[in-house]
């Protein structure tokens, strides 16, 4: 049996014990190991079943298995804000190793999840002190940055965390949005172009590095825009109506008399009248009280008879 397949199998079993005794120790231990090495986010099973497992069989546990479990059950709580679950085994890990990374970590999230902001923060600074390239607290400082609303400060997190970890795609995906709700739209697309060096065929990142260079505005961007959107649309087989307006913006918007267009741009103008007609269809089919708006606007772009 696949680990996915018996994980799923263990929770069923577990959940549909009886209500008079307890699920099986063996079940529930098995359950969160495979949960562990999955790396699965099942939060509130998790809370639940192992908050059982160190009530009820705590001692049967081995040392080494008990603390992974008492972090796992950690973690899971603050996830699904079962507050009271996180706080036991907080204390119980902090009891016996109270100076650790782990317990000290688990001690800033659940100030965060509290709403203790600036006492996580400092927790964050002290850890950060002697381990400065901890992957998941330089995370958590970005994170609780933005949570007090301090963007820049989340903006300035992020820019450190990613000159270490430069290929972690969420947290470039993360810093580009933040950028863009700073209105800073020339940071937004450097961090896309990292996204499309590490992920070339992703049509979100393409599709968003286009609409990030058409916002900027003028001929080189708008010229840029449309080979991303051109392959947003190739990505998408046709089918990605977002980036077929963009492929009729940005034509829209392109000077014909500039300079000489190379290959890249003469293939976008082709695709113009090909996508002005695929909005026609979409429209047709999806909500045809639009059309005549549409056909006005593509006439409008002289990319419509």
């Amino acid at each position: 049996m696949d680990p996915t397949t018996e994980r799923r199998s263990l929770l069923e079993e577990i959940e549909n014990a009886p209500a008079n005794r307890a699920p099986s120790e063996k079940s529930i231990r098995r359950y969160l190991r495979i949960v562990r090495e999955q790396r699965t986010r099942e939060s509130e099973s998790v809370a639940k079943w192992g908050a059982v497992l160190l009530r009820k069989y705590r001692r049967v546990l081995p040392e080494e298995e008990l603390w992974l479990v008492q972090e796992q059950v950690a973690m899971a709580a603050l996830d699904c804000h079962a507050l009271s679950v996180a706080a036991t085994c907080m204390k119980a890990i902090s009891r016996q190793f109270p100076d650790s990374v782990r317990a000290k970590r688990l001690k800033g999230m659940y100030m965060e999840a509290t709403g203790n902001l600036d006492r996580a923060d400092g927790i964050y600074d002290e850890i950060l002190a002697t381990d400065p390239c901890n992957e998941m607290i330089l995370k958590r400082k970005a994170t609780c940055k933005k949570t007090k609303g301090d963007i820049p400060g989340a903006i300035q997190a992020l820019k450190h965390y990613v000159d270490i970890y430069m290929l972690d795609r969420d947290a470039w995906e993360e810093l580009a949005g933040l950028y863009i709700k700073q209105h800073l739209f020339k940071q937004a697309a450097f961090c896309f172009e990292e996204l499309i060096m590490l992920a070339p065929n992703s049509l979100t990142y393409n599709l968003r590095y286009a609409d990030v260079l058409y916002t900027i505005g003028q001929q080189a961007n708008w010229k840029s825009a449309l080979s991303y959107y051109s392959r947003a649309v190739e990505l998408s087989g046709g089918g990605c109506v977002r980036a077929l307006f963009g492929v009729c913006c940005c034509l829209s918007n392109l000077d014909p008399k500039g300079q000489e267009e190379d290959e890249d741009e003469e293939g976008g103008r082709a695709l113009g009248p090909l996508s002005a007609k695929a909005l026609v269809k979409w429209y047709s089919e999806k909500c045809p009280d639009k059309l005549p708006y549409l056909r006005e606007v593509l006439k409008s772009q002289e990319l419509l008879d």
